[in-house]
């Protein structure tokens, strides 16, 4: 009975080690490309910056810019600001970079993660949060 009880467990884990070995194969035999390489651009064929990101600015030059201040106008920033985004990189990163330029010494620090990873953070560091500005999609 003994003996019996191994050939089937010798036979279940052959089974097993086979099966491993296949999933393996087949799932690198996914991952892995040929010899093609294909390249991804994210910048418009026309050579001009993004049209359109949401809702900020329209292809049609409809809207019209009322009030607000230029920045031109405001004070001179300084410092450090920590900014929590629930924007990706791709729509926030050229307006960071924007102010990080214009200003010698400000510094934007940002956190990037989903809103409502962030909003929870928020909630959770309460008055202790270092988040000075928060985006969100919404």
């Amino acid at each position: 009975m003994q003996e019996r009880d191994r050939e089937l467990r010798g036979h279940s884990r052959r089974r097993f080690i086979a099966t491993t070995a296949a999933l393996g194969v087949g799932t690198l035999a996914g991952c892995t490309g040929g010899d093609e390489e294909t390249e991804t651009t994210t910048e418009p064929e026309s050579g001009e910056g993004v049209e359109q990101i949401g809702s900020g600015r329209s292809q049609f030059g409809d809207r019209d810019i009322t009030g607000g201040v230029s920045v031109s106008e405001m004070p001179d920033l300084s410092g450090e600001l920590t900014l929590y985004s629930g924007r990706g990189k791709a729509l926030v990163g050229e307006l960071i970079s924007f102010f990080e330029e214009y200003y010698d010494d400000f510094t934007i620090r940002p956190r990037y993660n989903s809103a409502t990873e962030l909003v929870n953070q928020i909630q959770t560091e309460g008055q202790n949060s270092p988040a000075d500005v928060f985006f969100s999609v919404n």
